[in-house]
């Protein structure tokens, strides 16, 4: 089985120049966790902002949301698959990053969707899952 067959296409994205306040109302609004963030004027990811993101970058530290943007809070680092990846490697890959969700891109690095570790577990062995689980889980 490949990404293609469990992703969710054409996920909610935004940009950097989001307000903090939209992206979490997106969040809300749509009970999702996590929103690609792409580069202005192109479809390809920069980044990724959770709400543990907006938690732990900005409330936690006093910041007032309202005065902030994605680009103030967001998680730089992507870990991006494409379309073809076969689930056990999506697996293997979400494990080694220690990440709950990854980006789908295709050839050109455009987004195509996302893969959750929910997504995954769904259609994943019961032996992988938990593996995937326990990896993603444990401290650096």
């Amino acid at each position: 089985m490949r990404i293609r067959d469990l992703m969710t296409s054409d996920p909610v994205t935004c940009g950097p120049d989001t307000a903090i306040v939209a992206a979490a109302r997106l969040m809300a609004d749509r009970d999702i966790g996590a929103i690609p963030v792409l580069d202005n004027g192109s479809r390809r990811p920069i980044g990724v902002i959770t709400d543990r993101d907006i938690t732990t970058r900005v409330v936690a530290k006093g910041e007032n949301p309202g005065d902030l943007t994605v680009r103030d809070a967001m998680t730089n680092e992507t870990v991006t698959v494409t379309v073809d990846t076969s689930v056990e490697e999506a697996s293997r890959e979400m494990a080694e990053k220690q990440v709950r969700r990854l980006i789908v891109v295709d050839q050109d690095g455009a987004i195509r969707g996302v893969v959750a570790q929910a997504d995954l577990a769904l259609h994943a062995s019961l032996e992988n899952t938990g593996t995937v689980v326990k990896e993603i889980s444990e401290p650096n």
